[in-house]
């Protein structure tokens, strides 16, 4: 299991001098390789010393090497977050989006009171169309893909193939559990080289023939760090297959 601490109060803002050194050095570098022009340099600093003010009130949650400082910005200071930083440097434009919601299906075989995706009846996006918008947002620089359902795991094949569209990114899967195995877990860990592919903020339904089993699995996998991150979630009414 990764060594997971916490930084809050004066660690926090030490983390954050480190930050600006390191990033100041990326852009440096970049620069003298000639892969981004001065111009605007100045600009994107301010941002990113605009973005660390408001994460003044966040608690930085450090996993390994890597340091989440919110939940839809890429860890730091993975190939990911430094792709973020080369999204937001253009700055004669708005300031762009680097995180994306996918859902992969509508499918899931539970009935949350307080879930309004229950009322989605429409049918899946054709797989290669969903592909395609995938590759083209990475290609535009998209960094942080946080993919949900309906039940991702559920439709495991489309979740693999969406997930390995990624070149670079930090990608989180939202689960309640359903359709999850180990097995899965550690594919999904292991493709290519994205800095995160993880099952993150699993949410194990208290359905009392699931619940116990699929929080065993999950709560093994968050000690293996296969799992970033999960918690139990409100309680939804379990839907058998032959009653979908």
């Amino acid at each position: 299991m990764k060594n997971i601490s916490y930084m809050i109060g004066y660690k926090r803002w030490m983390y954050n001098q480190f930050i600006k050194v390191v990033v100041l050095g990326h852009v440096v570098y970049r620069i003298l390789l000639g892969r981004r022009p001065w111009k605007g340099t100045l600009g994107f600093l301010k941002r990113l010393l605009f973005f660390l003010s408001k994460m003044k009130y966040n608690k930085y949650v450090k996993s390994g090497s890597a340091t989440k400082l919110n939940l839809y910005v890429p860890a730091f200071p993975t190939k990911a977050f430094f792709k973020a930083c080369s999204k937001v440097a253009s700055v004669d434009k708005k300031m762009p989006c680097v995180s994306v919601l996918l859902s992969v299906t509508s499918g899931c075989r539970y009935r949350c009171e307080h879930c309004y995706q229950k009322y989605d009846i429409g049918k899946d996006v054709n797989i290669e169309d969903l592909l395609d918008v995938v590759r083209t947002l990475d290609r535009m620089g998209v960094a942080f893909f946080n993919i949900e359902g309906g039940e991702p795991f559920l439709v495991y094949e489309r979740l693999k193939a969406v997930c390995a569209a990624v070149t670079t990114g930090e990608i989180w899967v939202n689960s309640t559990g359903d359709g999850m195995t180990r097995e899965r877990l550690l594919e999904l860990r292991g493709l290519g080289e994205r800095d995160h592919v993880l099952p993150a903020r699993i949410r194990c339904r208290r359905d009392q023939s699931l619940y116990g089993p699929r929080r065993c699995l999950a709560e093994s996998a968050h000690r293996d760090g296969v799992v970033s991150r999960m918690r139990p979630g409100c309680g939804g009414e379990f839907v058998p297959d032959e009653e979908r």
